[in-house]
């Protein structure tokens, strides 16, 4: 696992991550760096690639190829081949995906680190056991003596800029092989003994570096080496012995030393021959958080980090943009701070009292201020300090201390410290009171200020003199002569900073940034809504940049972002900030003590934190910035549980349309901070923010051919927007084929087809039986009118025919009149009996049982018949059609009863339940057994009663006979009479089912 710190007082500005035996490492022989921003590892448990968050053993990266077992180190040419040295002596090349055994051993690489070099030609130079071989053209050569080159394993070899090939000798000498020379020419410097071991590198302005036996040393002035005899090796003075060395971006030694790694600056003043001093350098150890003093490797990567091969693990260094103050040791509390003269300041905390820091690292503490609370440098440079000490209030003078008294000195803590342009001093109190002194007499401002009770607010004073106020809800403005109050909508009930830079006051809270300039207030919106978080501190610097100190680290806003949003204060701005990885050490408290950011005059910006004070250059930030944008690599895909790292014209199998596939983009410097975008086409119409995320998901990816992108920025903002990209395709199963879907397409027709010719027929069945109906109906009418009606009419017409006889007496022609008007009567009775069979129960809504009553009325029955009607249960409204089926059923029942029972007792009994029944019982003759099975010739009323039970699919039961009469039974189901004003799911799925099989009659009686 990572392990992070400051890298101790001499290289506290470097920010130090190390990787031990946790990750997997062990120790760390060999550092390189590939074309595409890898960094490679030769370790004690094989060869491994790092993107600067995940180790990749060779094993993952050849899928198998290559065991890491059977590894023992690795070169990477310019060209991104890469060559393993096997355990056993042998090379392996991988290149394009494939692993491959590399002929003749003689080019084995003699030792694990610094035996390979690649010239400009790609010719590999290695340093073998058995003596200099060259590798080109896939052959192996054995640099012989035309190159008058003696015999025997090179210790060190290197390759300058200019071409040159450097070799130190078992013998001590130092040769060189100009670029395109024929012969190795025996350099007048650098001759020693090697010792265990010897390095060659590379230095600034091309001039090559020695560490042998006497030490490490400049022995070209530049890529052509000096005519300069060298000293006689007696003559050379024995210096500190060094490992392994390299130079970083800006010229700087970076070298292995016996206790951990040496730091020199300006190295190339070193004279030729002469060992550097270590006194001249800064050490980084074990104590400072190294994993290990015993260092095999150092390597500068190409965005300027440090990156170190120790013992333990892999070590890396980088310059912090952010440069901490050496400080006395204190517990961890937030700190105060003031810019003083000569580039000295002024620091305090609740555990530290007021000290001067002088920019060389000396201090000076006054132990009469006790805990510090606020420090402030008034407008003409005094300094004051509050806290908890001898005395509340002290001015600093520049040889010694004064307290100052106020009003309830002893109680009331001082918040804040202003001095006005009347040169007036201010305080505001923990006691939220305002005081300001008026010659020698102190006066409360807080009814003149307008304060409310619980707010403590804050105050400041301008370079003009002015003193300014924030509280709740109003801004409060002293310009030596008067008040001027400025409120704003809405409530900020805690304003933790205020600071004034011309027509421009600044206001910071927990809930962000507010501006007041010319009497209106605006509130800042930012394009991230995770900033500016809670706000301490705010500076708008000379060049019209914003700066901003809070609980969430640094937040910087440019000028030119700054002008965009006070030209429209609906613009979102843009902005970059700065934390614990950029060297703040720790962050801002939300107030107190104060303040918490400052400008000194130079320009500087200085932070106060938790853990320290830390100061930073806006003018020199621009080039400290990483503009290196990541090289992007789409790393693998995984689908169905396998892993495919070979990419180029993939293809998936059927049914793997769950993928996740990972990416990288080699930024090495703060790999926490690169984000990428991605975009799968066509499946994506925009890009996906995936932010620090290295892996993409999808699901349920239909078969097709796709292409997948990503982009990816640096620590710094800075995007390769080529990114990389591949393309794959997935197979379609079977049944998502083209012929399938045809097939499906060409059976959903066929069954449409089929569904509709079966509609078709349910349809012409359904007017058939509605029409036989509306004919069976016709033809019942038809004969009831020709039994009944139209009997009593001939009857009548007979009747009538007889009174007019001429030989008819009168009072004959009375009797026959009065019998014609019997006659008359009977047929309007008929008649009537017949319409009221067509619609008289339609009439009665739902009140069955009152149409069953009013139809026991109507009909003639004897007077010795008795009639015992009862309902049970309670009414439920019932489909018209259904109802007027059963009112029918009923009367014809009734009727029969009434006329040719000859009974003394009808009884009628309707039942609500799950279902409805009707019984009617009379106790007459009952029916004929012949009758009651194929009915009167001529009549229909049985079969009438028969065929409507049917339709409403009820069951219609009549049981007869002579000694107990007759007894109609009808029993409907409760889904076809009941109407249901909201209808189950249940209900329409039974519906819908008799519809589709029961089309008869069906649509005219089912259930709402």
């Amino acid at each position: 696992m990572p392990q992070s710190g400051d890298g101790g007082q001499e290289l506290r500005n470097f920010h130090h991550t190390a990787w031990s035996s946790e990750s997997g490492l062990g120790a760390v022989f060999d550092i390189q760096q590939s074309r595409d921003g890898y960094l490679w590892l030769t370790t004690s448990k094989g060869v491994f690639r790092f993107d600067g968050v995940r180790f990749e053993s060779a094993d993952a990266i050849t899928a198998g190829a290559a065991q890491n077992a059977e590894l023992n180190s690795v070169f990477v040419a310019s060209s991104g081949d890469v060559w393993f040295r096997t355990r056993a002596p042998g090379l392996l090349l991988w290149k394009d995906g494939k692993l491959s055994a590399f002929p003749g051993n003689g080019c084995t690489p003699g030792l694990l680190t610094g035996s390979t070099v690649e010239d400009r030609d790609g010719t590999l130079w290695v340093a073998g056991s058995a003596g200099l071989f060259l590798v080109r053209d896939n052959r192996c050569e054995l640099v012989s003596s035309r190159y008058g080159l003696p015999s025997g394993f090179p210790s060190a070899i290197a390759i300058d800029g200019a071409g040159a090939i450097w070799l130190k000798m078992p013998s001590g000498k130092l040769l060189y092989l100009p670029r395109g020379g024929s012969k190795f020419i025996v350099s007048p410097h650098g001759e020693g003994p090697v010792g265990d071991f010897a390095y060659l590198h590379e230095g600034p302005n091309g001039s090559m570096w020695l560490s042998d036996e006497l030490g490490l040393r400049r022995v070209s002035e530049d890529s052509s080496t000096s005519n300069a005899p060298s000293q006689r090796r007696s003559q050379l003075p024995k210096r500190s012995r060094f490992g392994n060395f390299t130079f970083d971006s800006n010229g700087t030694l970076w070298a292995a030393s016996g206790n951990g790694i040496l730091r020199v600056p300006a190295p190339e003043k070193s004279p030729i021959d002469v060992s550097v001093d270590p006194a001249s350098g800064q050490r980084f150890t074990v104590a400072q958080g190294l994993s290990s003093d015993v260092v095999w490797k150092l390597l500068a990567d190409r965005e300027g980090s440090l990156w170190i091969a120790t013992n333990s693990g892999l070590d890396q260094l980088r310059r912090n943009l952010i440069s901490q103050l050496p400080t006395p040791p204190a517990s961890e509390h937030q700190f105060a701070i003031a810019i003083g003269d000569n580039q000295n300041v002024w620091i305090g905390s609740r555990a530290m009292p007021l000290t001067e820091v002088f920019f060389d690292g000396r201090n000076r503490t006054l132990p009469e201020t006790g805990q510090v609370i606020a420090v402030r440098r008034d407008f003409k440079g005094g300094i004051w300090s509050s806290g908890l000490g001898k005395h509340l209030l002290w001015k600093v003078y520049a040889d010694h201390l004064e307290p100052v008294s106020y009003p309830n000195d002893d109680r009331e803590v001082v918040a804040s410290i202003a001095l006005d342009k009347n040169n007036e001093l201010w305080l505001l109190t923990f006691g939220q009171n305002v005081y300001r002194r008026v010659g020698q007499t102190w006066v409360n401002q807080n009814v003149a200020l307008g304060r409310e009770p619980g707010i403590l607010g804050t105050m400041e004073s301008d370079p003009a003199g002015n003193i300014w106020f924030a509280f709740s809800n109003h801004v409060v403005e002293w310009d030596g002569n008067s008040y001027q109050k400025y409120t704003y909508f809405g409530k900020n009930r805690f304003p933790n900073a205020l600071t004034v830079k011309g027509e421009h006051v600044w206001l910071g809270s927990e809930t962000g940034v507010q501006l007041l300039s010319r009497g209106e207030f605006r509130i800042m919106q930012w394009n991230d809504a995770n900033l500016p978080g809670r706000v301490s501190g705010i500076v708008e610097t000379k060049t019209g940049d914003l700066w901003i100190s809070g609980f969430s680290g640094i937040v910087h806003v440019r000028a030119d972002e700054l002008a965009k949003w006070l030209a429209n204060p609906d613009y979102a701005v843009s902005a970059e900030s700065f934390d614990t990885l950029d060297g703040l050490p720790g962050l801002a408290a939300e107030r107190f003590p104060e303040p918490s950011l400052v400008e000194a005059e130079d320009g500087r910006l200085w932070f106060a934190t938790t853990k320290g004070i830390a100061w930073l250059d806006p003018a020199s930030l621009d080039r400290s910035y990483n503009l290196v944008p990541p090289t992007v690599l789409i790393s693998s895909l995984v689908a169905g549980g396998q892993t495919y790292s070979h990419l180029q014209n993939l293809v998936l199998p059927p049914k793997h349309g769950n993928i996740e596939i990972g990416y990288t983009a080699l930024s090495l410097r703060i790999p926490e901070r690169v984000q990428f975008r991605y975009r799968l086409d066509p499946v994506d119409t925009e890009w996906s923010d995936a932010g620090t995320r290295r892996q993409a998901y999808y699901t349920k990816l239909r078969p097709g051919n796709y292409t997948f992108r990503v982009i990816a920025s640096n620590d710094h903002g800075v995007w390769n927007e080529t990114g990389a990209s591949f393309s794959f395709r997935i197979l379609p199963a079977w049944y998502q084929t083209a012929w399938f879907a045809v097939l499906c397409g060409l059976a959903i027709v066929l069954i449409v087809w089929m569904i509709y010719r079966l509609r078709l027929r349910q349809v012409a069945a359904t007017l058939s039986a509605r029409f036989d109906d509306r004919l069976a109906e016709r033809t019942r009418l038809a004969r009831e009118l020709h039994d009944t009606f139209l009997q009593t009419v001939q009857s009548s017409k007979m009747i009538a025919e007889d009174a007019l006889r001429e030989d008819t007496d009168e009072k004959r022609r009375q009797q026959t009149l009065e019998k014609l008007s019997i006659w008359l009567g009977r047929a309007v009775d008929e008649a009537r009996a017949a319409v009221h069979s067509l619609r008289g129960s339609t009439t009665e809504k739902n009140h069955l049982s009152e149409a069953l009553q009013r139809a026991v009325e109507e009909h003639e029955r004897p007077a010795s018949m008795s009639v015992i009607f009862s309902a049970v249960g309670d009414a439920r409204d019932m489909h018209p059609i259904v109802r007027d089926e059963i009112y029918r059923i009923a009367d014809e029942a009734i009727r029969n009863a009434a006329a040719h029972s000859r009974g003394s007792r009808l009884e009628i009994e309707l039942r609500y339940a799950n279902d409805l029944s009707l019984r009617i019982k009379d106790n007459g003759q009952g029916i004929d057994p012949a009758l009651l099975a194929g009915g009167r010739e001529g009549h229909f009323g049985l079969q009438g009663m028969r065929e409507r039970a049917s339709r409403i699919r009820s069951k219609l039961t009549v049981v007869s006979s002579a000694k107990a009469g007759t007894e109609v039974t009808l029993v409907v189901p409760g889904t076809v009479v009941y109407r249901y004003e909201h209808p189950t799911l249940f209900h329409k799925l039974n519906n819908t089912v008799r519809r589709l099989f029961h089309p008869s009659g069906d649509d005219d009686i089912r259930p709402d």
